[in-house]
């Protein structure tokens, strides 16, 4: 069996590494397809240093200065003559509106009419639908002017993952898909490779990579009792405000030492972080949540704003106590309040900022 599996963020990385661990008796071969055509990141090296997960690497990215349909040439070539050579049985992704995945299945089910297109969830619009499916738009207008582009073989996904050339679905949570998804064929993810030695040498290697500070490594992360997820600055009221009063719950069960601080990657206040919060671990912002998540204690508290972070990690540590901040902004929007019925659903409360101590003393 010849399986691909398209990544373009490194939580495609880890989920697409999760089920080529599952298939490791096949020939497992990643396609590095970032989102922008320009983008260089250190996927290619990180994966030639684990060929335990994957066997060949299929690179596309690049620093040149292409036009972006020139680029899109580029790739399709490329996944035609690698399809041609070693033909497809099943192919992987974590979007099935991609273009160079729709491709890919149009040459590999040419090449072998039973090459499966296998959607691996990607976050909450597997749970809540892609928020423009209902529009006219979405609909009827993109998906005209994309198969006069494309060709015959593009077809428009209503909501990621539901697409013709889907027919099965990796799902962390199969019950609560949303309803447009739930005519395919439904697996849940297998949660037991989170817990492998290649997988947790994996995420090490990616955060070495990745982390400016070198003291945030796996050994800081498992000491780590409680973590602070912070969104921008501009989402809140008074940020500073936020942050003490988050810091003074946690306080009042874990030290300083004990408790870490991300701040979002946009964030300008990094070094009036440190200086307030000295003796607190403060984990590089610059680093996706999704890629030291795995080398946290499994029980750790994360606390943060009801995000698509809180539900990642949910995922990765289906065991840590995780807690959604009550904010004024999540109020009164239909696809909040959908959100915070989700999150229900996953047993992530949503609490003032005040109750979480007595959260914590349960």
């Amino acid at each position: 069996m010849t399986n691909y599996y398209f990544i373009s963020s490194p939580l495609h990385l880890l989920f697409a590494a999760c089920l080529a661990q599952q298939n490791n008796d096949d020939n497992n071969i990643a396609i590095l397809a970032p989102r922008t055509h320009r983008h260089v990141s250190r996927f290619e090296t990180i994966l030639v240093d684990h060929q335990d997960i994957f066997n060949q690497c299929i690179s596309f990215e690049n620093d040149n200065l292409s036009g972006k349909t020139a680029e899109r040439r580029r790739r399709c070539a490329i996944l035609e003559k690698a399809l041609q050579a070693q033909p497809a049985n099943r192919i992987y992704t974590g979007t099935d509106r991609r273009v160079e995945f729709q491709y890919a299945m149009h040459i590999a089910t040419r090449i072998n009419p039973n090459t499966s297109g296998i959607y691996i969830d990607e976050g909450m619009a597997t749970y809540l639908g892609h928020k423009s499916m209902n529009s006219i738009a979405h609909r009827f207008i993109d998906p005209t002017i994309k198969k006069l582009v494309y060709g015959y073989w593009w077809d428009n996904p209503r909501t990621i993952g539901s697409s013709r050339w889907i027919s099965r679905i990796y799902a962390a949570y199969p019950a609560l898909v949303h309803q447009s998804l739930r005519h395919i064929d439904i697996h849940p993810v297998p949660r037991e490779q989170f817990a492998t030695p290649s997988f947790h040498a994996l995420c090490e290697t990616l955060l070495t990579r990745s982390a400016s500070n070198t003291l945030i490594n796996a050994q800081t992360l498992a000491r780590i009792k409680a973590m602070i997820v912070l969104t921008h600055e501009s989402f809140y009221t008074d940020y500073r405000q936020h942050l003490q009063e988050l810091v003074d719950q946690l306080k009042q069960h874990y030290s300083a030492d004990e408790i870490a601080i991300k701040a979002h990657p946009r964030s300008s206040c990094l070094e009036e972080y440190r200086q307030t919060y000295p003796d607190f671990v403060h984990i590089d912002n610059t680093i996706g949540t999704e890629v030291f998540t795995p080398l946290l204690n499994d029980h750790c508290c994360i606390v943060g704003d009801i995000s698509s972070t809180l539900f990642t990690t949910r995922w990765l540590k289906p065991d840590a106590n995780i807690i959604a901040v009550e904010l004024p902004a999540l109020q009164g929007n239909a696809l909040n309040t959908e959100l915070i019925r989700l999150f229900s659903n996953l047993d992530i409360p949503m609490l003032q900022r005040s109750e979480i101590a007595a959260r914590l003393a349960q």
